[in-house]
């Protein structure tokens, strides 16, 4: 059967004092008796995606250009949804997209053409009492969310001190918010259909921060897939029992999230400090030999933040168990302060409170150190260990996805004969890029370049605001470039190990692509919406 792409374009704007966000009034656009399919039915803005079209979302804006005479500049895009395809004569494949009109005054602006004899702004909720083109109603619900998930995937997106692993944590949060908030049970006839409807809310969840796919996917696919096998049991349930379980559901996730924590924390101490378990009788004493350790890391990322907590506890207690003439055991943690946001300074924050008190000192040595990023090699030739975070490990060749300055780090490593280890959930573990698609043939050699094509890129007000008005002013209308790259690849040959809740030692790439090839089919979970 013959398919056509076209595009699916929904205007709203906010009427009154609320900020709703994603506005509170839809416009509807009644099809005239000119055009070729589904006359004198309503639908949103739509067209079909010509050749010459570099992406949909193009030719989103050229058909609102045409068709309401408002520019890319009178609308803000909200958001996109994942393409549905509806079959009547022929398949349609639809590419839904939610904009938000910058101003209410500009409503009085729209002038329609010949495909459409009218329009009207209705609340969104009114839509169901309008003859539409098929499947409009299914189509809106792609891209106009319940309220709480909007602000939730807003704040999501705004989050840039959070690392993977809290903010799969807040991703859960939400969905549990939309489930008690019962919004889609409005839009639900059955449990198998409130069920599709929170597939949808988490494939915008899983899309909203593409570095960070790999931990937030984890979590939500966990839930998706335990609760469709739930529903596959046969078991007749209410929408409230549903929604009851999914909450559920959503709690135990969480809980093992934690639970996974503590094991890396342990994996941690045995597998690269094991002597801190180590006693030694010394004429009749028990004493433990002393230790020397220097770890530097960058950025912020909770895993680390745990371990290298348990890692200070542990040499305290360690240490105290020392003769005091004996003591000569050091601790170090150097962190790189990650400009432009300072992650590095909130991980030696939160670190220092496991410090002893100045007035309490004992006789051994713990230094956290912040230092600028790029003094990484001036420190590094007394440096032990050198530890990263992951916001995604792909799953075909063991590179890491990480903050920026995190290949300069293993870099330097690399210079100095220094073992760089990956503290990570195994929920890290992705695919090549974060489209899901996995690499073949030119898509191979062109890794590198597709992946740094993906990294996101922040407001260059982060930095700028450093440099003074004057500098501002001086460059203003010239061709200097602020560029704020918050993510980038560090390839498996820089990298020792990986140390995750599943194993108790070391774990090597080929073990990363094991891992990657008993998973990496759960994304297809999101073909069902």
């Amino acid at each position: 059967m013959k398919e056509r792409r076209v595009v699916t374009s929904f205007l709203t704007y906010t009427e009154g004092s609320e900020t709703f966000g994603q506005g509170n009034k839809l416009l509807l656009l009644k099809r005239s008796d000119k055009v070729r399919t589904y006359q004198n039915h309503w639908a949103g803005v739509s067209g079909g995606i010509e050749t010459n079209d570099s992406s949909p979302l193009e030719r989103a804006l050229k058909e609102i250009r045409e068709e309401t005479s408002l520019s890319s500049n009178d609308i803000t895009l909200i958001r996109s949804g994942k393409p549905l395809k509806i079959t009547t004569e022929i398949t349609w494949k639809v590419y839904p997209f939610l904009f938000h009109i910058n101003s209410p005054t500009l409503i009085n602006q729209i002038r329609i053409d010949w495909e459409h004899q009218t329009f009207k702004w209705i609340n969104p909720s009114e839509i169901i009492n309008y003859e539409c083109v098929p499947s409009l109603l299914e189509t809106l619900h792609r891209v106009y969310l319940p309220l709480c998930v909007h602000e939730g995937l807003n704040d999501l997106f705004k989050n840039r001190s959070s690392g993977a692993q809290e903010l799969s944590m807040k991703a859960l949060d939400i969905l549990k918010e939309a489930v008690k908030s019962k919004e889609c049970r409005t839009i639900s006839k059955d449990t198998l259909e409130l069920w599709r409807n929170l597939l949808n809310i988490c494939w915008h969840l899983t899309q909203i921060r593409p570095n960070m796919k790999a931990s937030i996917s984890y979590g939500i696919i966990n839930v998706l897939k335990r609760s469709k096998q739930f529903l596959q049991e046969g078991k007749k349930l209410s929408l409230e029992e549903f929604e009851t379980f999914v909450i559920d559901l959503i709690d135990q996730t969480k809980s093992t999230f934690q639970e996974n924590e503590k094991k890396i924390n342990e994996n941690f101490l045995n597998v690269l400090f094991p002597s801190l378990g180590v006693k030694k009788l010394q004429g009749g004493q028990e004493t433990n030999p002393p230790l020397k350790i220097h770890i530097i890391t960058l950025s912020y990322s909770s895993t680390i933040c745990s371990a290298l907590s348990s890692l200070i506890q542990n040499f305290i207690n360690y240490s105290s168990q020392l003769r005091e003439d004996y003591d000569s055991s050091s601790l170090t943690i150097t962190i790189m302060e990650s400009r432009p946001l300072n992650e590095g300074a909130t991980l030696a924050k939160k670190l220092s409170s496991f410090l002893p008190s100045s007035t309490n000192t004992p006789s051994h040595s713990i230094c956290i150190q912040v230092i600028t990023d790029v003094s990484c090699n001036y420190f590094m030739s007394s440096v032990t260990h050198v530890l990263l975070g992951a916001d995604r490990i792909l799953g075909n060749n063991g590179n890491i996805i990480n903050k920026i300055g995190s290949m300069s780090l293993a870099l330097s490593a690399n210079y100095f004969n220094k073992p760089v280890y990956i503290l990570s959930k195994s929920d890290k573990i992705a695919s090549f890029s974060s489209s899901g698609d996995e690499p073949s043939g030119e898509m191979e050699q062109e890794s590198k370049k597709e992946e740094g094509e993906e990294m996101e890129e922040n407001d260059s007000t982060e930095l700028t605001n450093s440099y003074g008005q004057d500098w501002i002013d001086n460059i203003r209308e010239k061709n200097v470039l602020i560029r704020n790259i918050y993510f980038e690849m560090v390839e498996s040959k820089f990298i020792n190990g990986y140390l995750m809740e599943i194993d108790d030692d070391v774990i090597n790439v080929n073990m990363i692509k094991e891992l990657w090839n008993l998973r990496k089919d759960s994304e297809k979970i999101f073909d069902e919406i």
